[in-house]
């Protein structure tokens, strides 16, 4: 009579403990995915903004204004990750001068992120411009 109840209150002991096991499993995976894109964000954020700083500091971007000669900021851009896709357009104050964007990588629904540099060309005429460069994962 004992041995009935003994063998129930085990089996259900062990049918709990592997319940709460799979819960905490499914807990810790939904944090680390959560985890994981918010890692995705910032890294694909300071890799865009090292890559406006290159190319501010380097004087890339005043030369392809002065000169309206984009290669070498096109170049900048073609080497850099081939899993990440971006398209820089350099604005005056109000309309978009120069659009360069990376090869093999057309624009999608998926969330982009804009990082802003403003610098000074001087050539003919002392100006103010802001490079947005937009940025995203390449769909798999």
């Amino acid at each position: 009579m004992y041995g009935n109840k003994a063998f129930l209150i085990t089996v259900d002991s062990i049918l709990a403990v592997l319940l709460a096991g799979l819960l905490l499993i499914y807990a810790n995976n939904m944090v680390n995915s959560m985890q994981s894109d918010a890692w995705k964000d910032n890294h694909l954020q300071r890799y865009s903004m090292d890559l406006l700083t290159v190319l501010e500091k380097s004087n890339m971007l005043e030369t392809a204004v002065t000169t309206k000669d984009y290669t070498n900021v096109r170049t900048a851009i073609s080497e850099t990750a081939p899993s990440i896709c971006m398209l820089l357009e350099v604005w005056d104050s109000n309309n978009v001068v120069a659009s360069v964007e990376k090869q093999d990588c057309a624009p999608t629904g998926r969330r982009r992120l804009t990082t802003r540099r403003t610098f000074i060309a001087v050539g003919d005429a002392t100006k103010v411009y802001t490079a947005k460069l937009y940025s995203w994962y390449k769909e798999a």
